[in-house]
């Protein structure tokens, strides 16, 4: 029996593959800025760096480009059937080569210019959120003696 477990060993060390993995996102029109998770990763059309798509799960994704509203997406990227635990193994210690290659698209809208309405209700928007408006007053500088 040890011998059997030998042979494996010995067979999976020198058959092993690869999982290769790659994420690519394309946007309409192209040359935006792309943001992974808050970190920028280039502009599109632009291949996520290999250490970046290491997990499965959920991305955030977040496109700008001059011109156009920012896009922000939450993009579920479930893991291929052979990356499920369990099959993982086999897949890593497989003689063949695994690739896994994920393709986003995403269409930027052009920005719109907002009406004055739109504007000052923004602005008053901005005031409520740093506390109605009212600042507190900036110190009085001393003169050079330290006495008022």
């Amino acid at each position: 029996m040890w011998r059997y477990c030998l042979l494996l060993i010995i067979f999976s060390c020198f058959s092993s593959g690869c999982v290769y993995r790659r994420m690519t996102i394309l946007s309409d029109p192209p040359g935006a800025r792309v943001f992974v998770n808050n970190v920028e990763v280039g502009t599109t059309p632009c291949s996520v760096p290999t250490n970046s798509f290491i997990d499965y799960g959920n991305y955030r994704f977040t496109l700008f480009k001059d011109g156009f509203e920012p896009l922000t997406v939450l993009e579920p990227v479930p893991p291929d059937w052979w990356q499920y635990p369990g099959l993982d193994f086999f897949a890593e210690i497989s003689p063949f080569d695994n690739r896994d290659r994920r393709i986003f698209t995403y269409q930027l809208q052009p920005m719109r210019e907002k009406s004055g309405d739109e504007l000052k209700q923004q602005a008053d928007e901005f005031r409520q959120r740093a506390g109605g408006g009212m600042l507190p007053p900036p110190p009085v500088p001393l003169p050079p003696g330290g006495q008022p």
